[in-house]
């Protein structure tokens, strides 16, 4: 007698293993063709990513912007500095007032001196102002900005109690009102004329000397 339920098991474990195992070579070999295609596609498509990446981005202003690195060019001899690193003879100084004056020099301050005391010449009962004054008066406002002190009125820092030494020992606090009001550093005369092509002209006397 046989058991038709093993016959039946035995069909279909052999069933599976045909469907498992290819028909022929030609089933490998187009299974192969197939992921190879695919492989193209992908490269395909880097490619065309890459290509596109070189293209000009335009802005919402209209200006356009290439993602590629500029060109290297050689640098110009104009370009190259040659001269010694460090402090040169020019920039060794001795003591803090000849430190001063490499940067406030003798030429800016007789600018000053020169519209400072025409301008005085405009009021009444001030007298004209020396370098040294105008010295004073420079050193007086870097010691406030430096300080953090020139939004205090003149009342609190030349004040006996709460002043400082350095305001009292320069000049009066009278002085100091007086110089401030009259400090100038063009002509006043000539101002607008020159305002009218440079904006800059209150002051383009003395930037020059600072160049």
């Amino acid at each position: 007698m046989v058991n038709n339920s093993d016959t039946d098991k035995s069909d279909s474990d052999e069933e599976d293993a045909a469907a498992v195992q290819p028909d022929s070579d030609n089933d490998i070999e187009s299974d192969v063709g197939t992921s190879a295609s695919d492989t193209e596609t992908v490269c395909d498509s880097v490619r065309v990513t890459v290509s596109t990446a070189s293209e000009k981005l335009t802005a919402k202003s209209g200006r356009e912007y290439v993602p590629d690195p500029p060109a290297q060019h050689r640098r110009g001899l104009e370009n190259i500095v040659r001269s010694r690193v460090g402090i040169t003879n020019e920039g060794k100084v001795n003591n803090i007032c000849y430190s001063f004056k490499k940067f406030i020099t003798e030429e800016i301050v007789d600018i000053i001196v020169k519209h400072s005391n025409e301008e005085a010449d405009r009021k009444i009962n001030i007298k004209h102002t020396t370098a040294t004054e105008i010295y004073g008066l420079i050193g007086l406002l870097i010691q406030m900005g430096s300080s953090y002190v020139s939004k205090l009125s003149t009342d609190i820092l030349w004040s006996a109690i709460r002043g400082r030494n350095i305001y009292t020992g320069t000049m009066s606090r009278s002085r100091f009102k007086e110089l401030i009001s009259i400090m100038r550093f063009d002509d006043k005369n000539t101002r607008g004329e020159r305002r009218r092509i440079d904006q800059f002209a209150p002051l383009r006397d003395v930037f020059k000397k600072l160049n």
